[in-house]
């Protein structure tokens, strides 16, 4: 799967299309749970909104509402996910091309800014995450 959206501005809205398009993604290589942090304008962990442990079906159901808030609060929505079956690996600041040659081992691949972004696999025989909650 390939996202190319660009980095949004501050006014620019959610797109909850994409955020679904990528849990799918991340489904697809068997991913089930995810940790969800928000932070705020500094980075910083917003107090009580941390939710580790989500499952793909409760992020699914509450993303739409978690990114409306965070766009009206100038937080951050960070989603990790988490996986019992590969091992999920991201690699950051590849080019286009640096993507596009490992393209064919990706399972999703984010251009975050023009010219940058990042390449997401899943390596089935890894080590892998244990099943806590």
């Amino acid at each position: 799967m390939r996202d190319d959206r660009e980095t949004q501005t501050s006014s620019a809205r959610h797109d909850t299309g994409q955020a679904l398009a990528m849990l799918d993604a991340f489904a697809s290589v068997g991913t089930r749970v995810f940790d969800l942090s928000i932070t705020d304008i500094n980075a910083d962990p917003v107090e009580g909104l941390q939710r580790p442990g989500q499952s793909l079906g409760d992020l699914r159901r509450r993303i739409n509402r978690d990114l409306q808030t965070a766009e009206q609060n100038r937080h951050n929505v960070i989603i990790r996910p988490r996986s019992t079956t590969a091992l999920l690996v991201q690699l950051d600041d590849f080019s286009p091309q640096k993507a596009a040659q490992i393209e064919p081992y990706a399972f999703l691949i984010i251009r975050t800014s023009p010219g940058n972004g990042q390449v997401w696999l899943a390596v089935s025989d890894g080590p892998r995450e244990s099943e806590k909650e």
